[in-house]
């Protein structure tokens, strides 16, 4: 019994797409990293290093669609079953990517579109323009109060009146000037006095400079500290020639200069984007494009994919019924599915059982029918020559009962006759033996030409006016038993000679390749001008028995038709009354065993 497996996902073509997938969102993912990074950098994709995968990946996947398409194209001009079928479902499949990916792209740029006009609104870029420009100036006001402020007299009489208590001089200071932080006093020699304020602002060491003002920025950690430095007399009790230095410190709110920076880099990038916003939209697009066609194309070979599971079974099912057709009753189907189709499966293994039984009991009664019409036909052709046997014994019996003067040629007369019904009774049965049981085939490869040729040498000669044409009758090498279908076309060629009226006529061979289901055939075409077969006597020709012959057991036909059955091949005729008959043999190239 041969079975046939359906039902089996196309694992590794899944398998493909997923990793494809996957790849093409990574790439997807990294590209738009890179092209932003280097618009922002104002080299807009020089140094895109994924471009040639993002080129290659849609050429390979162009390469696989038209792949799938060519071999779909070819499945159909060879009438691959299910192949129409299959030819809608891709169509479908694939109207219905384009279908849904068409809006998506749409409505995704024009997203892109009013969402960049939206970045690269003037207001916003007022809006960083504007804090960059506040930062810049508290920046610049607070120098500039600082400076005013260690340089006027009032710092000079606070710190001389209240000098040594540097505790009043600072309550003082920071009462008219309260974003003071600090205040640190050294002598001109570098001699630290005091330190009043807050901590972070405290110096080491005196600033090397003679000159008063603003001493230069110092960033610590977070923090930004602005100082001012002052040169005042020596108060009394030190020595006249000891000036005083105070470094008075403010410090700027925490991550002050961090935040301003930020704002100063976020500006020079947004004028970046703002500069190349066009050529940032044509970027946006490719980028689109170059991954949303390859998402298509995975959607195309999806429904390659799909289409061919649902396509197999049905395949596999016509290719079953085929075979039922052909005779193959012992072919199943195997599944391992639940749904609707192992349920069609499983009625269509029960059908092909239940055929298969009847088709047993049917070949069983056509058998005993069979024989039945062949015993009595059989003892019908053994009783013909027993009559004439017992004429001549009776005949013998009288002439030797009178006496008679002509006993001696009566018995010879009557002898002869029994000799000879004897001799049709003997090749009777020996025809009867060959029909009923031939020798199994033993198959070789034989050239078919050569074969017929050599059978024709047999009876031509016997024949000189009759025209034999082999000039269609092609070198094909076919397998087969050369000793029974010698006796196939020694038969047919034998019967087409005779049926030539006053032995003139025609006979034409000729052979042709031909293909049924998924087997190749070499047709063998045999025809004959002779009298043709009568309409009445045409489904009598392969019946056992039948003969239109004054001699002949009628047993010819049916062993050339088990001859060519045995063959796995096929044997038909088509006649007309007076103009001729063709008889056609079907011999499957395939070697057999």
């Amino acid at each position: 019994m041969q079975r046939r497996s359906i039902g089996q996902s196309s694992t590794i073509g899944l398998i493909s797409i997923v990793i494809i997938y996957i790849l093409l969102i990574s790439l997807l993912l990294l590209f738009a990293q890179q092209l932003l990074s280097e618009i922002a950098r104002g080299t807009v994709l020089s140094r895109l290093v994924f471009i040639p995968l993002a080129i290659l990946l849609p050429l390979f996947l162009i390469f696989s669609v038209g792949y799938n398409i060519n071999k779909l194209i070819k499945e159909r001009k060879n009438g691959h079953p299910g192949s129409r079928f299959k030819v809608k479902l891709v169509i479908f499949f694939t109207f219905i990517s384009i279908l849904a990916s068409v809006p998506q792209g749409v409505l995704s740029i024009s997203f892109l579109r009013t969402t960049m006009d939206s970045w690269f609104s003037s207001r916003l870029q007022d809006a960083l323009q504007g804090s960059l420009d506040i930062a810049l100036q508290y920046n610049q006001n607070t120098l500039q109060q600082l400076e005013t402020f260690s340089q006027s007299p009032v710092v000079t009489d606070i710190i001389e009146e209240n000098y040594p208590n540097s505790d009043e001089s600072w309550s003082a200071l920071t009462s008219v000037y309260p974003h003071l932080d600090a205040m640190q006093i050294f002598l001109a020699d570098g001699s630290h006095l005091s330190f009043t304020g807050n901590s972070d602002a405290y110096l080491n060491n005196l600033p090397p400079t003679t000159v008063e003002g603003l001493l230069p920025r110092v960033k610590t950690g977070s923090l930004t500290i602005l100082r001012s430095i002052t040169f005042l007399p020596p108060p009394e009790g030190i020595q006249r020639n000891a000036k005083l230095a105070v470094v008075l410190s403010v410090i700027l709110p925490h991550g002050f200069d961090s935040k301003a920076q930020n704002i100063t880099t976020t500006l020079q990038t947004f004028s970046q984007y703002n500069e190349f916003q066009n050529i940032f939209f044509l970027a946006l697009l490719i980028f689109f494009s170059l991954f949303s066609f390859p998402i298509l194309l995975l959607s195309i070979l999806i429904g390659f994919l799909l289409s061919d599971e649902i396509i197999r079974p049905i395949v596999h099912l016509e290719d079953a019924i085929q075979r039922v057709i052909s005779g193959d009753y012992s072919f199943r189907i195997l599944t391992r599915s639940e749904d609707e189709l192992a349920l069609l499966v499983g009625s269509f293994n029960s059908m092909v059982s239940e055929l298969e039984q009847s088709r047993t009991k049917l070949m069983q009664s056509e058998k005993v029918t069979a024989w039945q019409e062949i015993a009595q036909r059989m003892a019908h052709e053994i009783k013909n020559p027993l009559t004439p046997i017992k004429l001549s014994a009776q005949r013998i019996e009288r002439a030797y009962a009178q006496d008679s003067p002509k006993l001696g040629r009566i018995i010879e007369s009557s002898v002869g006759s029994i000799s000879q019904e004897i001799e049709h009774l003997n090749q009777l049965l020996g025809e009867f033996r060959d029909f009923a049981k031939l020798p199994t085939p033993h198959f070789q490869s034989t050239n078919i030409r050569e074969l017929i040729v050599s059978v024709l040498e047999t009876y031509q000669p016997s024949y000189p006016n009759i025209e034999v044409d082999v000039d269609s009758l092609e070198q094909v090498d076919i397998s087969l038993d050369v000793h029974q279908m010698t006796r196939v076309f020694s038969n047919l060629l034998k019967n087409s000679f005779e049926s030539m009226e006053a032995e003139k006529g025609s006979i034409s061979i000729s052979t042709d390749l031909v293909r049924k289901g998924h087997t190749h055939y070499c047709r063998i075409k045999i025809e004959d001008s002779g009298r043709g077969i009568p309409r009445e006597l045409e489904q009598k020709v392969f019946h056992p028995y039948f003969t239109t012959k004054e001699i002949g057991t009628g047993l010819g036909l049916p062993i050339v038709e088990r001859i060519v059955a045995d063959h796995q091949g096929q044997i038909w005729f088509e006649t007309e009354e007076h103009v001729g008959t063709t008889f056609y043999i079907d011999l499957p190239l395939e070697q057999l065993v």
